[in-house]
């Protein structure tokens, strides 16, 4: 009967330490909001990855196209140059690490602005590809293009069945073995 109550107790305690292990990841949202492709990742909790470092490659090269860090929600943007597949990595650098990828053709990039003679500037009007120091008005959110975490749950799922029964059997290996050893 004691050792019954031991069995319960580990199972319970690595169950909490398992689920609570799998709140740990990233999810990494990968959005087109012209012209930009703006990156968000956040911990499964909710919480942005502040200061994570970003990789941007395109296609299949090894040097990175961008790099930089996130900001304090744990977003990160660029401007692509090229139509094609940009690989995005998300690291942390204390063992969190995300990648995911997005298709960019010739239609979401912006066209090239037309050739023009130089103008004069007068003063206290807004040239064109000028700044004005006045923000835009923001733009509607775009849908997420990349945002599957359905393998990875299933991967964590089956590690810590496996996990589980393992235990289990090791247990109950042990309580039949010390019953044994008390029949004696």
């Amino acid at each position: 009967m004691k050792n019954t109550k031991i069995l319960f107790a580990f199972i319970f305690i690595t169950l909490v330490f398992t689920t609570m292990s799998w709140g740990h990841g990233i999810k990494l949202s990968l959005e087109k909001q012209s012209p930009l492709i703006v990156t968000t990742a956040t911990y499964h909790g909710g919480q942005g990855l502040k200061d994570a470092k970003v990789s941007v490659f395109l296609e299949s090269e090894t040097k990175p196209f961008k790099e930089g860090i996130t900001d304090q929600n744990g977003s990160f943007s660029f401007t692509p140059q090229s139509a094609g597949k940009y690989r995005i990595i998300i690291d942390d650098q204390t063992g969190h690490r995300k990648e995911g990828t997005i298709e960019i053709d010739s239609s979401f990039l912006p066209s090239p602005a037309p050739q023009s003679t130089p103008q004069k500037e007068i003063p206290g009007t807004i040239q064109p590809g000028k700044e004005t120091g006045k923000e835009t008005a923001p733009k509607p959110p775009a849908e997420p293009v990349a945002k599957s975490e359905f393998s990875g749950y299933l991967i964590k799922i089956a590690l810590g069945v496996i996990l589980i029964l393992l235990i289990t059997y090791i247990m109950n290996k042990l309580v039949k073995k010390q019953e044994a050893q008390e029949k004696k």
